[in-house]
């Protein structure tokens, strides 16, 4: 019982921080600002391989780092 009640917690700590991320991502959008997006890249090269990297978007820009 407890650990459900843990999981639970956790979880919705985890969905309440994502959320407040999302927000604030969107609110810099709107302002014309460029975002700074974390995500995943493949690369062609690399088959079946993912690299952790940043998408940057904005209203002059739209880049991938790595």
């Amino acid at each position: 019982m407890i650990e459900l009640v843990v999981a639970l917690v956790a979880g919705g700590l985890t969905a309440w921080l994502l959320r407040r991320s999302v927000k604030r991502r969107a609110e810099s959008a709107a302002q014309g600002d460029t975002v700074r997006v974390p995500c995943l890249l493949r690369l062609p090269a690399r088959e079946g391989r993912r690299l952790r990297g940043h998408m940057l978007i904005g209203p002059d820009v739209m880049a991938c780092l790595t």
